[in-house]
């Protein structure tokens, strides 16, 4: 909705699955990407987004595993706790991160949970 205030929030939800507490993350991936890490933006209407770099190509599931691998090394947390969701052949991905409270990702992602924009 045009004008509604959107935080960083929406784009990492508390998340319990299969008894085990975590996060759920939305990002967007760049694939063959000379920057690489997460970059934490805003379209015009002010809704957050998460777009993260990747350097491998989308070829037999390499990005997905680079994913997680840089996932849990931004994050700190073993790459035991980081798990595809949804999006294994599309750029749009949901990745669960167990034991993992949504102010630690903000924190980490250097946003507040309050923000509504640029």
């Amino acid at each position: 909705m045009v004008g509604e205030d959107r935080s960083c929030g929406d784009i990492v939800r508390q998340t319990l699955i299969n008894g085990q507490s975590g996060v759920s993350l939305e990002l967007r991936v760049r694939v063959r990407s000379a920057r690489t890490g997460p970059e934490l933006t805003f379209d015009a209407e002010g809704i957050p987004g998460l777009k993260w770099g990747l350097a491998s190509a989308p070829v037999d599931g390499k990005a997905n595993t680079e994913l997680e691998r840089e996932v849990a090394s931004f994050f700190r947390v073993p790459r035991s706790r980081v798990s595809l969701l949804r999006g294994e052949k599309s750029k749009k991905k949901v990745l669960f991160i167990s034991e993992l409270m949504v102010e630690d990702v903000l924190a980490r992602l250097g946003a507040k949970r309050s923000r509504g924009g640029p």
